[in-house]
């Protein structure tokens, strides 16, 4: 889900991609059409639905506390 969610191809399964796709967490946006010496190929795509983008994210992120203190850090090496 976190490569899906920023945007990378994801890194599992034909069957966790099945599931999840089952689930509505991702839904296939098709792919890209590449070519090479030996002809043409599909490269599949996915993404996440807005409302499950945003769980996602919210998931993700620091609290506030979370990120006062990645903050102390980063003034720290300074």
């Amino acid at each position: 889900m976190d490569k899906i969610g920023c945007g990378q191809p994801p890194g599992c399964s034909p069957k966790t991609l099945k599931a999840l796709i089952d689930a509505g967490m991702i839904e296939d946006t098709g792919g890209q059409i590449r070519q090479d010496a030996l002809g043409a190929y599909t490269v599949p795509s996915y993404g996440m639905p807005i409302a499950v983008h945003y769980q996602w994210c919210s998931a993700v992120a620091f609290t506030d506390e979370e990120m006062a203190a990645f903050d102390a850090d980063l003034e720290g090496l300074r």
